[in-house]
Formats: C-alpha cells, sequence, structure tokens
C-alpha cells in the first residue's frame, strides 16, 4: 500500500525557511552563499600554486597569533579546517614547512618566522590600499 508524499517541512505547507537561501551546503558544512568571503574562499580553492595570498597571508599571521588553528579561525570567521587546508596548501606550493603542529600548540618553523615580518608588511599595504 503506496503512502501519500509528505512535504519537507510539513508545518510551512512545504514551503522551504526564508534562511534556506542564505547558505549552501557544502560537503556537511555550511558557507556563504555570496559575498566577498564566499569569493575569497572559493579563489583560495581553485587557485594555482603561485604567489601566496593574501587569505594565506591572513591565516598564516592568524595561526602565529593565537597559537591554534581553532582560534585563528575563530578572529578570521572561518572554520579550523579551511584555515588548516589553507596553510597546507601554502606550504605545498612552495615546498616548505611553516609551522610546527602538535596536539598541544602550533609554532613557526624558521622559515614561518622568516615569513613573519614581511607577511604583516603585505597585510599593512593592503589594508592602505
Amino acid at each position: 500500500m503506496p503512502t501519500a508524499a509528505r512535504p519537507l517541512f510539513p508545518l510551512m505547507n512545504g514551503q522551504l525557511p526564508a534562511m534556506a537561501g542564505t547558505l549552501q551546503v557544502t560537503s556537511r558544512r555550511l558557507m556563504p552563499e555570496a559575498g566577498p568571503q564566499r569569493a575569497e574562499i572559493d579563489r583560495e580553492m581553485h587557485r594555482p600554486p603561485a604567489d601566496p595570498s593574501l587569505l594565506q597571508l591572513r591565516c598564516f599571521l592568524a595561526i602565529v597569533e593565537a597559537g591554534s588553528f581553532a582560534e585563528a579561525g575563530r578572529r578570521l570567521g572561518l572554520s579550523a579546517s579551511v584555515v588548516s587546508k589553507t596553510m597546507a596548501r601554502l606550504e605545498a606550493a612552495h615546498g616548505v614547512k611553516l609551522l610546527h603542529r602538535s596536539t598541544h600548540a602550533v609554532s613557526p618553523t624558521d622559515e614561518g618566522l622568516a615569513l613573519i615580518e614581511p607577511a604583516r608588511t603585505a597585510e599593512r599595504a593592503l589594508a592602505e590600499v
């Protein structure tokens, strides 16, 4: 005996909630559907290896200052996963390890220490534009 189809949102007569159009589910996580933050994330995810992007430098500096990927993500308004993947791409693209990772802390390597001041200089210069 077939059952009648029920709407997904029965209390709303099958209509989607108003917020449904503002977020997109991607790999079981919510990402902004549009706007500058989403555009920057999209560019980063499809960027060929080249010079470091502003997002990569911001992530690197936030991790160094915060001492963790999770806190850096909170400060930047990104997930820890996006921060981690951004750093992995930066390190892979340039063939250098910038951070020592442990279960309790993150600290810069010698190469990471050398990048801190140029990254801050680049961030300041772009902030003035």
